[in-house]
């Protein structure tokens, strides 16, 4: 509901502002200020408000994940809350549209290449495809050359460089 004065001739106009629907948000502190932040919480974090430290340890944590379970998870995620675009999940894990489009896009990776990443847990294999290597395979655009490329990698890793 917004309302303007009742008094005319006035040229300042005071509101009162209300949100249509309830809005979940959490606040966080950063160098001191406290940040709203106009989503739901994401899973990991303390409950009441969050400060710098959980923060950063909550980004650090993000940062280790494989990248196609982090790709997995933004889909799951995407389609549990019915959300249609990248900015909406954006919101709703707080981070930039642009990093989780980048992080969708992994998926787009031949099935069998997706498959060795899911079930082979070493830490060489975890270290050599980081998500900067696996947009590197996705620039081959072609299924089998990808495959090729990804077992050079793999040879690469076992022989060392």
């Amino acid at each position: 509901m917004i309302r303007q004065s009742d008094q005319p001739g006035k040229r300042g106009c005071s509101f009162i502002r209300t949100l249509l629907a309830r809005t979940g948000c959490y606040s966080r502190l950063e160098r001191r200020r406290r940040v709203l932040e106009l989503s739901p919480k994401p899973e990991g974090l303390p409950e009441g408000p969050v400060d710098q430290r959980a923060w950063r340890q909550y980004q650090s944590y993000l940062s280790r994940v494989r990248p196609v379970a982090r790709a997995e998870f933004c889909q799951r995620l995407m389609e549990s809350r019915g959300l249609k675009s990248i900015r909406a999940l954006a919101k709703v894990t707080g981070e930039d549209w642009s990093r989780v489009a980048r992080v969708l896009k992994l998926l787009e990776l031949p099935e069998p290449v997706l498959e060795y990443l899911r079930t082979h847990h070493s830490p060489a294999i975890v270290d050599r495809f980081t998500e900067r290597h696996l947009r590197e395979l996705l620039e081959l655009n072609d299924p089998g050359r990808i495959w090729k490329r990804f077992q050079e990698m793999l040879r690469e890793t076992e022989t060392g460089p």
